[in-house]
């Protein structure tokens, strides 16, 4: 994402960095679509350099490049029209990718696709990088606050049998087949704001956590998982892995209703609308801090913990829910984006997209 210390025209940027890097041949333009999928373009250095000169720095590409492959078509077919998707590469986010590749990673326009609802003044609004850009500038217009954000990584090894169900099993060759890589944020950049923690306990995502869940888990197999992994009940806890929302200490917070099939910028766009929704209207955090599972105590003291809703036991529930009321979350990143996210999850009927989610799961 760009910020405002980046420093430097788009021209200038590639120049620097084909000097530091000078065998660099090819540069992937990436577009990450609704569902997490990669869609790229690669172009000789020559072309990117030409292209980055023009007035207009862009990339003519299919028209559905958001798609990733789901949803049913015809559904947009009053709609939508069959020109043109332009990408726009941000070339703050350029990097080394190896000795002779790079990336650069794209928000999307839709001015030249013709579809017939599109504003030429707000051609962005159904990419997923430009909602998570416009919540990060309401945060910083109405709380003066600048957000980070760390990744951990995780995923299982499966391996290919006829002996199971799904047809998949942890493989036997490798004694522990699941892995965790957790990218630290140390020092200066790693002291969360206050006002990110004020984001939960002021209720604004723990509120909305039961629509947040289906777009952070946007498929049966990852919200199948998501129960195993975070438990049932819309809670929080203190260093407690059996909740949705785990607070591991003052001002940091593990928020553990996201899947790696899931538009990641979506999901963080949506996660800040919550929480600044939350803040700008006072909610009151109704929960309290649970140290255990909530599965394993009596009715009467999870009443007592105010916690009195189950998580939706699948993605499309979730879904319908969101449909249902939307909690505010598109007056934050963008009614369209949110419309254009549903309709296409809502949609679809991929038998084979069912079969690659229990692959991937």
């Amino acid at each position: 994402m760009a910020t405002k210390s980046d420093q430097g025209s788009p021209p200038t940027r590639l120049d620097t960095f084909l000097k530091n890097n000078p065998a660099t041949k090819y540069i992937h333009y990436v577009v990450v679509t609704l569902f997490g999928t990669l869609e790229t373009q690669i172009l000789p250095i020559a072309g990117c350099q030409e292209r980055v000169r023009l007035t207009n720095d862009t990339y003519r590409v299919s028209p559905f490049s958001l798609w990733g492959g789901f949803g049913n078509v015809k559904i947009f077919a009053d709609n939508f029209r069959y020109g043109s998707d332009l990408w726009h590469p941000d070339w703050t986010s350029l990097k080394a990718m190896d000795q002779h590749n790079a990336s650069v990673i794209c928000n999307v326009s839709e001015s030249a696709t013709h579809h017939r609802d599109v504003e030429l003044g707000n051609s962005f609004h159904r990419c997923p990088r430009s909602g998570l850009q416009i919540a990060l500038q309401k945060v910083n217009e109405q709380l003066n606050v600048a957000l980070l954000v760390g990744f951990e990584l995780e995923f299982y090894l499966l391996e290919k049998t006829p002996d199971v169900g799904q047809g998949w099993k942890a493989p036997t060759a490798v004694p522990g087949c699941y892995w965790s890589s957790p990218i630290f944020l140390r020092g200066d950049l790693g002291i969360c704001l206050a006002t990110c923690v004020d984001a939960i306990e002021a209720a604004g995502i723990m509120r909305r956590l039961e629509i947040l869940c289906g777009i952070g888990m946007p498929f049966e197999a990852a919200s199948r998982l998501g129960a195993e992994m975070c438990g049932e009940w819309q809670a929080w806890g203190t260093d407690n892995k059996d909740v949705p929302v785990r607070k591991v200490r003052e001002g940091h917070l593990e928020l553990r209703c996201i899947d790696f099939m899931s538009n990641i910028y979506l999901v963080i766009a949506s996660y800040i609308a919550a929480g600044l929704l939350g803040i700008t209207a006072k909610e009151p955090l109704e929960q309290k801090d649970c140290l255990g599972s909530p599965s394993w105590i009596t009715d009467k003291e999870r009443q007592t913990l105010g916690i009195v809703k189950r998580l939706p036991s699948t993605s499309t529930a979730s879904l319908i829910r969101l449909e249902q009321d939307r909690m505010g979350l598109d007056d934050v990143i963008g009614t369209k984006l949110m419309e254009f996210f549903l309709k296409v999850r809502m949609t679809d009927t991929k038998v084979d997209w069912k079969e690659l989610q229990l692959v991937l799961y």
